[in-house]
């Protein structure tokens, strides 16, 4: 077997929930879901490399999060040799930019990434759609990235139909310095927080032309129980609608809060406001990804 000096650089693009309806739970642990997701360009960066001998390495920056299978980017590739057949070693270099356990989806899209990576480190020639079914093995967000830039993603998170949206923009993401267990927030959503007279999909959404006609239709279902578990996502979540002029969500289940803009300039004095309100919380604008833009 060769061993190819060559170097696969990826970006991971997180994620915002545009919508998120959490239907039931299910017989298997899992609830049940329907949610309309929005890449942006928020991006991780992963460096893989082959090597002799096995096993995967890894080195983060930017973040501490453990580098053996406890982290989803060694899984993913792990469980892509063991299914390949391949027995080559890989060093992966991951740069965090998305931040932990936030509800942007950081986690699953970087395992999405080393498997489109090491895909082409290793010339396998694997489909999207192989490549997701194996991820879907990793974690329930894993598939929606390999169907960027938007998508709605059903069932447990594993099953994904691309979708376009007529809007683009930018979005102002206001994180808490608050690690935020999904599985803790899940605990705690009950039936009565879903709202029985939302659209699957509503098609004003779809066609929204501006930011204000977009959050006609923002909703997260798992907002409540996030507020019960973290009583400071509340009062974030509180201060952002006070200074935002159509509204505030959280995205998924995570410590972000998130206001849509249609410029540049109306996302750069929001945040500019936002920072003024003493919080500890990291205010960032990002845009919106499209079919040109990202590079899954």
């Amino acid at each position: 077997m060769r061993f190819e000096s060559a170097t696969v650089r990826i970006k991971a693009p997180a994620k915002v929930n545009l919508t998120l309806d959490v239907i039931a739970r299910r017989s298997d642990g899992f609830h049940e879901i329907r949610s309309l997701v929005q890449g942006i360009d928020l991006c991780d960066e992963l460096s893989v490399r082959s090597r002799a001998g096995g096993g995967v390495s890894l080195r983060c920056t930017g973040a501490d999060l453990p580098t053996d299978s406890g982290n989803l980017v060694v899984r993913a590739i792990e469980r892509l040799a063991e299914v390949a057949g391949w027995n080559a070693g890989v060093d992966v270099e991951l740069h965090k930019r998305i931040p932990v356990a936030a509800g942007l989806g950081g986690g699953s899209s970087d395992a999405a990434s080393a498997l489109l990576a090491v895909d082409e480190l290793w010339n396998l020639a694997w489909s999207r759609e192989a490549l997701a079914r194996l991820g879907a093995e990793i974690g329930s967000d894993v598939p929606l990235f390999f169907s960027m830039p938007s998508a709605l993603v059903t069932g447990r998170g594993e099953r994904v139909e691309p979708t376009r949206l007529a809007w683009r923009g930018w979005i102002v993401l206001v994180s808490a310095k608050l690690e935020v267990l999904t599985d803790r927030v899940y605990a705690m959503w009950r039936p009565s927080d879903r709202d029985p007279g939302v659209e699957a999909v509503p098609s004003g959404l779809l066609t929204a032309a501006t930011a204000d006609e977009l959050a006609g239709y923002l909703h997260n279902g798992l907002q409540a129980a996030v507020q019960r578990v973290y009583s400071d996502m509340g009062c974030l979540l509180e201060e952002v609608k006070r200074q935002s002029e159509r509204g505030a969500w959280i995205s998924g289940a995570g410590s972000t809060v998130y206001v849509p803009c249609d410029s540049a300039e109306e996302a750069a004095r929001l945040a500019d406001r936002l920072r003024g309100m003493g919080s500890t919380a990291t205010v960032r604008t990002v845009r919106t990804l499209d079919e040109t833009m990202h590079n899954h």
